[in-house]
């Protein structure tokens, strides 16, 4: 007995080229929520951007709250929290670089929790930034103790900053930042380029495009 494949109701890859699936008109025409292999693509790409920045972010921070505890208290502690950040920051850039130009893996879970737009990741920061830093001021009141404060404030902020807004604003921006690297980086081009015309669609993921 033969078996019949079902036909797609959804035009095959190949049924336009890669600048075609990338285009904002066609884009404009479908829900933001359609699943497509494109917007897999870019929305799993972006949060891998975003975790290596906001990993990026966290070495700098160390490295700057390690600049503040050797600028107020002169204390050598301070030097460690500085090489360690700036190389940890450095190891974060290559991996990043990496990510940027290799078409990710798909398949594997891609759902991220927390937020995925700069303005909500400003306000879940802020939200646990300002509580902290009023306790903060009555403990500088109370105690009298100003340097620590200010350091623990200074990494406090810097801290939700990574976790927060630095993955929200690469989030935000994944699937224009994705056409934009597609148009204009030779390499990812190419790879898309090859995955157009080797890519079948699943339940999942229906179509191909757009973007």
């Amino acid at each position: 007995m033969t078996t019949v494949e079902p036909v797609s109701p959804y035009p095959p890859a190949t049924s336009r080229d890669l600048d075609g699936w990338l285009s904002e008109d066609l884009a404009a025409l479908h829900p933001a929520e359609a699943p497509t292999r494109l917007r897999a693509l870019a929305d799993t790409q972006a949060a891998r951007i975003g975790a290596w920045a906001a990993g990026i972010s966290v070495g700098l921070s160390t490295a700057i709250v390690g600049l503040v505890l050797l600028a107020i208290t002169g204390r050598i502690s301070g030097v460690p929290l500085i090489g360690g950040g700036v190389l940890f920051a450095g190891l974060c850039m290559i991996f990043l670089h990496r990510v940027g130009r290799r078409l990710p893996d798909t398949g594997r879970l891609r759902s991220v929790r927390g937020p995925a737009r700069l303005r909500d990741g400003i306000i879940a920061a802020l939200t646990s930034y300002l509580p902290a830093t009023a306790l903060m001021v009555v403990a500088m009141i109370v105690t009298g103790r100003f340097s620590g404060v200010i350091i623990v404030n200074v990494a406090l902020l810097l801290l939700l900053a990574s976790a927060f807004v630095v993955p929200s604003a690469v989030l935000g921006r994944g699937r224009e930042a994705f056409r934009r690297r597609a148009r204009t980086d030779a390499l990812l081009r190419a790879r898309l380029e090859e995955d157009r015309l080797s890519w079948k669609p699943d339940h999942a993921t229906p179509m191909y495009g757009p973007l």
